[in-house]
Formats: structure tokens, C-alpha cells, sequence
């Protein structure tokens, strides 16, 4: 048995030497990584240093480039509104025109004439003639008022007429409430 033990304990002997050196690797491995690790860190900077000197004239370009393509954009934008613009106006002057709205010229124009029309009258009174005038004036637009009443009554009591003979056929009898306005009429 103490061929086993001594193999056992020359096995756990170089074990607990092996243990050991794995050990001391490690140390050293912590030294060098701090010690080099510093150095690495020191030209990882000034690689970066020299990279971004390298690098700033593309970046310049870069950054003028896209300038330019911002510029370009913005003035083609402009131009499309522009163009958007113009036809809206165009499609809404003629939708306007097709349903009788007049256009700022055609204002213009009236409101020229008013005015003409306006110094005419003024002129005419301070003369004495605007009286009679305003009478004959008056006179019209009084019969134009009698004869547009008139025919609105006679279109109600045509509509009146037609609605209760159509009423009395359906029901067979007149109601109250249809009495009541009759005999308002």
C-alpha cells in the first residue's frame, strides 16, 4: 500500500504544482494585461486621433453635400407648391366662374360703375332733377312689388285648392283644423 500512497501523493503533488503554475500564470496575465493594457488604451487614443484627422475632410464633404442636397430639395419643393398653387387657383376660378361667382375684376368693374353711377346722381340732385327720377323709380319698383304678391297669392291658393281636393277624396270628410283655416282664408 505504499506504492499506491506514494503514487497518490506524487499525483497530488504535481497537481497542487500545476494548481500553482495555472496560479502564477494568472498573476502574470493580470500584470501584463494591466501594464500593456495601459500602453493598448494609449494607442487604441492616438490611432483614433489620427483616423479622425484623416476622416474630417470626408465628413466636411459630407456635411457640404448634404447642404446642398437640402437646398436643392427646399427649392424643388418650392417650386412644386408653386406649381400646385397656380393650378388650385386656376380650378377653383373656374368652378366659381361655372356657378356665376364673379372674379375680383369683374367686382372691380361694378364697383367702378356704382361710383360712375353714384357722381351721376349726386350731379343730378345738386341739379334738381334726382326728384322726379327717384319718383318714376319708386313707382316701378312699387308695381313690380304688387305683381310678384299677386302671384305668389294665387300660386298658394292654386297649391291650397289642389291639396284639399286631394284631402277630401282621401278622407271623405274635411277636419277641424282644416276648417278653422279655411275660414281664417
Amino acid at each position: 500500500m505504499s506504492a499506491r500512497r506514494r503514487k497518490e501523493d506524487s499525483r497530488s503533488e504535481e497537481k497542487a504544482a500545476a494548481f500553482h503554475r495555472i496560479w502564477l500564470a494568472g498573476l502574470g496575465a493580470l500584470h501584463s494585461a494591466e501594464t500593456e493594457g495601459r500602453e493598448l488604451f494609449r494607442k487604441l487614443v492616438e490611432r483614433g486621433e489620427e483616423y479622425a484627422e484623416k476622416a474630417r475632410p470626408t465628413v466636411e464633404r459630407l456635411r457640404e453635400r448634404t447642404a446642398e442636397l437640402s437646398a436643392e430639395l427646399r427649392e424643388g419643393a418650392g417650386r412644386s407648391w408653386d406649381r400646385f398653387e397656380k393650378i388650385l387657383d386656376e380650378r377653383l376660378s373656374a368652378a366659381m366662374s361655372r356657378i356665376g361667382v364673379p372674379d375680383r375684376d369683374e367686382i372691380r368693374r361694378l364697383a367702378d360703375r356704382v361710383e360712375e353711377l353714384t357722381r351721376q346722381v349726386e350731379a343730378l340732385a345738386a341739379a334738381g332733377t334726382a326728384a322726379p327720377a327717384a319718383k318714376r323709380a319708386t313707382k316701378k319698383t312699387a308695381a313690380r312689388s304688387r305683381k310678384k304678391a299677386a302671384t305668389r297669392t294665387a300660386k298658394k291658393t292654386s297649391s291650397r285648392a289642389t291639396a284639399r281636393s286631394g284631402q277630401s277624396r282621401k278622407a271623405g270628410r274635411t277636419s277641424p283644423k282644416r276648417k278653422a283655416k279655411r275660414s281664417r282664408a
